[in-house]
């Protein structure tokens, strides 16, 4: 999946709107975000959308059978699979902080989210900031009001228990991901959907 498919896929599971004030998450910044509950159908949705695009095996041809069989083994079969097991770890948690959190307090010296200061700033570095404006709240938590490790754990311990994913399973994923400049990174665990009706 792309950058662009993963964006609309973000987009359309956070189009709908939902708030009830919660708890606080107070970053080394100064930013202040409240928690809200999270319905599990708007997971489920997140669930249906990845659904769709997820890798479909391929065929290949068996000679001894003399007829074309699923070929799970495939390496490129295998290496998409990674990436969209990947994706929808990584979708789940910013859908949370998309739908599970929103802004109290913000610092005066920190640019605001509609400032095009810090979004300059990004694309200099090649990073493109999404013109929705859920994705842009989820760009600016993630690049100005949580830039600091210690602040995007404490954001993901957070919105995991939003979610219903318990600590040790956050500070897993973390650990992975911090691992993946040396290459030793395992592939992520594909989390379950939620089960219930939800609010």
């Amino acid at each position: 999946m792309d950058r662009q498919d993963y964006n609309e896929v973000l987009a359309q599971a956070a189009s709908r709107e939902e708030k009830t004030e919660d708890g606080l998450i107070r970053f080394s910044t100064g930013v202040v975000l409240g928690t809200q509950p999270i319905p599990k159908r708007f997971i489920r949705d997140l669930y249906d959308l990845f659904e769709k695009r997820k890798p479909q095996i391929p065929m290949v041809w068996n000679d001894q059978k003399d007829r074309e069989e699923l070929n799970p083994a495939d390496p490129t079969y295998l290496e998409k699979t990674q990436q969209w097991e990947m994706d929808l770890v990584f979708a789940v948690s910013d859908f949370g902080i998309m739908k599970g959190t929103y802004l109290i307090e913000k610092p005066e010296h920190l640019p605001s989210i509609e400032d095009n200061s810090w979004v300059e700033e990004r694309e200099h570095f090649g990073v493109i900031v999404p013109k929705s404006p859920a994705l842009r709240y989820l760009a600016w938590v993630t690049y100005v009001a949580a830039p600091e490790d210690a602040d995007q754990l404490l954001l993901s311990e957070q919105v995991g228990k939003l979610l219903g994913i318990t600590e040790g399973a956050v500070e897993t994923e973390m650990s992975k991901f911090r691992s993946d400049e040396s290459g030793e990174t395992d592939p992520p665990s594909e989390p379950a959907p939620p089960d219930g009706d939800g609010d």
